[in-house]
């Protein structure tokens, strides 16, 4: 079984990320994205056609 137990410590975000870019070859897919995720959530990216 999965333990569910953990801590979170105050002022901590689980992650965050800052001025991120992709693309494709030469298409941009996005560009300077900045986003923090608290800890113990989930997050996904998804695309138009529900790829991820």
């Amino acid at each position: 079984m999965i333990d569910h137990n953990y801590v979170v410590r105050e002022n901590c975000s689980g992650l965050q990320v800052e001025g991120l870019s992709k693309t494709w070859g030469a298409i941009p897919v996005f560009s300077d994205i900045s986003f923090a995720q608290p800890p113990g959530t989930i997050f996904g990216v998804e695309g138009d056609n529900g790829a991820g």
